[in-house]
């Protein structure tokens, strides 16, 4: 696969309980899983976080806004 910055998946929990800050952790880690088991497929694509979760500012229940840039549309079967 290209590229994914493990780092974009770190926000600050600043307004988040001990259960919402293992909740997250638990959701990156499915998100990670996910790309990984996928990474044929996104070979030269770039994986990027944005929204208020990249931009620092996420809440407790803010989602993760995730992008994928490559040379061509990745297909719904990629993505399912």
């Amino acid at each position: 696969m290209g590229y994914i910055d493990n780092d974009l998946f770190r926000s600050p929990h600043r307004l988040m309980t001990k259960d919402q800050k293992s909740r997250e952790e638990e959701i990156i880690a499915m998100i990670q899983s996910e790309l990984n088991k996928r990474s044929n497929e996104l070979d030269g694509y770039v994986v990027s976080l944005f929204g208020s979760r990249a931009a620092g500012t996420a809440r407790p229940r803010s989602d993760f806004d995730i992008g994928l840039i490559g040379p061509e549309p990745i297909t719904p079967k990629t993505l399912l």
